[in-house]
């Protein structure tokens, strides 16, 4: 699993809710605009998507069913396209995931057809025969055809679906109605199906052999393909319940979130603004799972400022080599913290930085004091309070190791006492226990409470 991919994928999932603005000529104008006018892009990360992808094409047909698609293309491999499907817009999308997908049709039916309508334009030769589904007064499924105008923009092209919440749900339909087409789809909190991938057996099922019969009827052939590819990926929240809805045709994968409540729990704002932060730590160890990095969050801070929390401590290593006092960022600094996590990032892919994480929470406190008397990326750690480790000697400058320095009693020099170290680990491990068991505590007097529990030996 590639996060540094996700990341990318979940940031466009999160554009296709803008309405992008076109010229007479079909050219988008105004990316920067658009993104941080329409959706939640803040305008450091408005630029950094300008300066990776460009929008190719966008619909916005599906009036009446909340239907909208746009299709990007990457700067640095124009060959690169990713179509990206704006998930749950307004109540009626809402009631069109639960009702559709979890009680009549096993599958978001209005909206599927509109991605494959406009799925055939894009991918059409000009004076081929396309098929136009739509769903008459009587709200029967109809079909026919007609000839391309043009050529579309993923003519004879591979591409990569992706989408968030009812978007990750109809990107998912992709690896049926693109077939071979489509590379891998990522869906981000989006629901399932009705199916349980045995080809025939459900209302999402027959609903796809439908569309594949009509055309079929209609031009001779199907481009649909007759089982659900295994190129998809579905990334969830453990609190949000509407990827919960309908069964889904592949494995789920879990990533960290700081919202707790189902409905903040959903929103692809806080689950991209997580994943780019996760992605930081991929840059450098390309092993480390959604799991691990969920576990490390989980007990680096209170919940409310976990991202923060995480960004500032790889800032101080990675960007100022520091240790020590050094400014955070503030708890809903969104802004503040994209522009970190840029300089982190920009600092790791230049110097292209390598280390081995290490989940500081999943050890123990006698382990973790051991292993900072051994190597200093774990006494670095000891003394920032970091949930994790980097295994990197390049990244703990001549500095960073004069201040760590093992007192040596004989010689009377150095800082860092073992005593200082067993004390210290123990206190950590209390902290991350603390942080990840989600305790609510009663008054405002935390700091008193917490004191008492330490002395306890509670953890």
């Amino acid at each position: 699993m590639n996060i540094v991919e996700i990341a990318e994928y979940a940031t466009l999932s999160k554009a296709a809710y803008t309405d992008f603005k076109f010229n007479s000529d079909g050219e988008n104008i105004e990316l920067i605009k658009s993104l941080t006018i329409d959706s939640s892009f803040s305008e450091n990360e408005a630029i950094a998507l300008s300066t990776q992808f460009e929008v190719v094409s966008q619909s916005t047909n599906g009036i009446a069913s909340g239907f909208s698609a746009t299709l990007f293309r990457t700067k640095t491999d124009p060959a690169k396209y990713v179509l990206s499907v704006r998930g749950t817009n307004d109540i009626g999308d809402a009631l069109e995931d639960i009702l559709n997908i979890g009680i009549f049709d096993g599958i978001a039916s209005h909206q599927t057809i509109e991605l494959f309508n406009y799925y055939q334009d894009l991918t059409a030769k000009e004076g081929d025969k396309v098929v136009r589904y739509f769903y008459d007064d009587a709200d029967q499924l109809r079909a026919y055809t007609e000839v391309a105008k043009e050529t579309g923009a993923l003519y004879g092209k591979d591409f990569v679906g992706v989408g968030h919440s009812l978007g990750g749900h109809l990107a998912t339909t992709l690896s049926r109605l693109a077939g071979d087409a489509v590379d891998v789809v990522y869906s981000f909190n989006g629901p399932g199906f009705d199916s349980s991938q045995v080809v025939g057996t459900s209302k999402a099922e027959l609903f796809i052999d439908n569309l594949a019969a009509m055309q079929k009827q209609l031009l001779g052939y199907t481009s649909i393909a007759d089982e659900w590819g295994a190129q998809v990926t579905d990334i969830a929240t453990p609190t949000d319940i509407v990827n919960k809805v309908g069964n889904s045709v592949d494995e789920k994968f879990y990533s960290y979130v700081e919202a707790i409540n189902p409905a903040a729990a959903h929103s692809i704002t806080g689950l991209t603004e997580s994943l780019i932060v996760q992605s930081l730590f991929a840059l450098m160890d390309s092993t480390v799972t959604l799991s691990t990095l969920s576990d490390i969050f989980q007990s680096s801070s209170d919940r409310d400022s976990v991202l923060e929390t995480v960004v500032a401590a790889l800032k101080k290593l990675v960007v100022d080599h520091g240790v020590g006092s050094a400014g955070g960022i503030a708890t809903e600094d969104h802004s503040a913290l994209f522009k970190a996590y840029q300089d982190v990032k920009d600092v790791i892919s230049k110097q292209e930085i390598k280390a081995s994480l290490v989940n500081l929470a999943s050890l123990s406190s006698q382990l973790m004091s051991s292993l900072s008397h051994e190597n200093i990326a774990y006494r670095y750690s000891l003394v920032e309070g970091n949930a994790f480790a980097l295994l990197n000697d390049n990244l703990y400058t001549s500095e960073i190791e004069k201040k760590l320095e093992l007192y040596d009693a004989k010689l009377g020099s150095g800082v860092i006492t073992e005593a200082w170290e067993k004390l210290r680990a123990d206190y950590l491990y209390d902290i991350f226990s603390y942080f990840s068991s989600e305790v609510v505590v009663p008054n405002s007097a935390t700091r008193y409470i917490w004191q008492d529990i330490a002395r306890k030996g509670l953890k």
